[in-house]
């Protein structure tokens, strides 16, 4: 367990209310990132959710990725914790906090009262409301395309030579980036020959696939790349110097990453091969080795704060054109709200939230007296209390439909949970009420309340989007139900 609490400076105040402890069991909790919170809460595929006692420790709710290999690359963002990801208060509804946690900013400062969403590594990340573009649809030159087809998991060594004797090209240095036996990538100079550019030179190092290539000084002549057996992995003629690195493309939008995960998609079809992605990483280049595995999008392990395009070398398509993105987060994603301005590679606290919810306390109360069948109108039945006269006779009445349930709620999502009470105001007759149209009630058939009783119901929404709302009603039983 100790090993995953860090102190945090000198915060040594204990978040002692015990809301957090009641609403996760901590009997479940192991020591290994990749191991499953067993008896605790897991929820979703990606990240856990891990309790603790103290606001100085990352603990009263740390965010940990359950596995940080390329082969398990997160299939989300980040992990929501039954969170509304809206405004921060609004009426009727209103953020339920549990506290303040603890925890590492990612890659891009946060501004106070953000919402917040989990990036790989466990840190936080700013809520990306919408589809964020790096690249789109950029398509790379002939001269990008390797042929590694020759290259085995063995790998080979690799040489390079000018076709003729060229004297721009004696003693030039021409740096080659290429994936090792483990798939990393690598980067190694080869120096052409001093005396005799047309004589091959070969690596001291082995690779299973070339992604770039650079020279040091442009000539006019034929640069050819090939491996131990002689195959030609790429040839350029007239080479081009000042940086230009084969094999490679910008982000021609955005270089902005966001601090999140970025989407490298492949409209061109398939990918064979291996991308390389270069980014950047608490100021750091970094180059992380994307596999597509045959299919057409990917992502990467990472969080970003800047990404500045791919190594397509060994893509495995010619010519392939490409998109990156950051993907827009969903309200679910959200994990609570930056509740101090929180500065990249550092740590900040969080406000953590259990639910948004309509307020629980309770102040307003409707009368509903309609000779007949009665509606409890949706806004009627998110300001509380309901009391029903009868009018001297049983009524038969029913909940708002879900269609103006959702319409009635402002931001509304799946699972948001209210409830409402129900109060029998009659001298002499019964109220049966029931669930509206898109309504399922549990038990099947709501129980009929009696001269005086009274029930509460909790309303959850299951379905908002146009044409499937829905939402589900359950008895919750309260002093005085009739049996």
């Amino acid at each position: 367990m100790d090993r995953l609490y860090k102190t945090i400076g000198n915060i040594v105040e204990s978040f002692n209310n015990g809301m957090l402890a009641s609403a996760f069991s901590m009997s479940g909790i192991n020591t290994g990132l990749e191991d499953s919170v067993n008896e605790g809460i897991l929820l979703g595929s990606d990240l856990e959710v891990i309790p603790g006692v103290s606001a100085g420790v990352i603990g009263s709710m740390r965010i940990v990725t359950s596995s940080n290999t390329q082969a398990n690359a997160p299939t989300s963002n980040c992990l929501g914790v039954s969170v509304q990801g809206s405004s921060i208060t609004g009426s009727p509804f209103s953020y339920i906090g549990m506290g303040s946690a603890a925890i590492k900013c990612g890659q891009a400062n946060i501004a106070k009262g953000t919402q917040i969403v989990a990036a790989p590594g466990g840190v936080a990340a700013a809520f990306n409301a919408t589809t964020h573009t790096m690249m789109n649809a950029v398509r790379g030159a002939t001269t990008d395309d390797f042929t590694n087809t020759h290259f085995t998991s063995s790998g080979s060594t690799f040489g390079l030579a000018t076709t003729v004797s060229v004297v721009a090209a004696k003693g030039d240095i021409v740096t080659i980036g290429y994936l090792d036996l483990s798939y990393a990538y690598q980067t190694v100079n080869i120096t052409l020959d001093a005396s005799d550019s047309s004589v091959q030179v070969m690596s001291t190092v082995k690779a299973t696939a070339i992604v770039s290539m650079s020279v040091g000084t442009g000539f006019t002549g034929t640069l050819v790349l090939k491996d131990l057996a002689g195959n030609t992995i790429i040839s350029i003629t007239n080479p081009v110097a000042g940086g230009y690195v084969y094999g490679s493309i910008a982000c021609a939008t955005s270089t902005s990453a966001l601090g999140q995960r970025v989407k490298i998609t492949s409209t061109s079809g398939a990918i064979t091969g291996n991308l390389v992605v270069v980014g950047t990483i608490n100021g750091s280049t970094v180059h992380e080795v994307v596999n597509f595995s045959s299919a057409s999008s990917a992502y990467t392990v990472n969080g970003y704060s800047a990404v500045a395009g791919l190594l397509i070398g060994d893509d495995g398509a010619v010519q392939g054109t490409y998109t990156i993105i950051v993907e827009a987060n969903t309200d679910s994603q959200v994990v609570g709200y930056a509740g101090t301005a929180l500065v990249a590679n550092t740590y900040g606290l969080i406000i953590v939230n259990s639910a948004v919810a309509v307020n629980p306390i309770r102040t307003s109360e409707n009368l509903v007296n309609t000779a007949g069948a009665g509606t409890y109108l949706a806004a009627i039945m998110m300001a509380g209390i309901i009391k029903r006269d009868g009018t001297n006779a049983d009524r038969a009445d029913a909940f708002d439909t879900a269609v103006n349930l959702v319409a009635a709620i402002t931001n509304p999502y799946v699972g948001l949970t209210f409830d409402v009470l129900l109060v029998n105001i009659t001298t002499a007759n019964k109220i049966t009420p029931s669930a509206g149209v898109g309504g399922t009630s549990y038990p099947g058939t709501l129980s009929a309340l009696q001269v005086g009783k009274n029930m509460m119901y909790r309303v959850r929404l299951t379905g908002i989007v146009s044409g499937s709302e829905a939402y589900d009603i359950f008895e919750l039983g309260y002093p005085g139900v009739a049996a």
